[in-house]
């Protein structure tokens, strides 16, 4: 990955590149721009126009924020349109939140717009990590 402390060069660098290899590149760049401010970056993916690049960018900051601020986290996930990747975004943030407040993390996953085959799954990895 490219570390760069101009996120937007380096966004616009990802943009030369194979669409895969920029697809990839720009997560990447995106996930790691959210670490070090989320506001910012969520400003960001909030302008991207509906698509690939906006949908695994918010399951990228979701993943990032997650640890640090599980219920802002959770609305971005709430927001990503593919089945696969919000089921991968909630069970990132409830796996996160469960382990600073696992009565909330346990009380949203009920909510969560997944399967309940995927609930019951994410369930069981929560007792499993409290088991450890």
């Amino acid at each position: 990955m490219v570390r760069s402390t101009n996120t937007e060069a380096a966004l616009e660098w990802a943009t030369t590149l194979p669409p895969a290899a920029s697809l990839a590149s720009s997560t990447s760049i995106i996930g790691e721009w959210s670490r070090a401010d989320a506001a910012a970056a969520a400003d960001f993916i909030s302008g991207l126009p509906e698509g690939e690049l906006r949908q695994s960018a918010t399951a990228a900051m979701t993943r990032s924020m997650a640890s640090v601020d599980p219920e802002r986290a959770w609305q971005w996930a709430l927001t990503v349109d593919d089945p696969d990747a919000r089921y991968n975004a909630v069970k990132d943030v409830i796996d996160s939140w469960s382990e600073i407040d696992s009565h909330a993390a346990k009380a949203v996953l009920a909510k969560a717009p997944i399967t309940e085959a995927q609930r019951d799954h994410i369930a069981e990895r929560i007792r499993w990590m409290w088991e450890r």
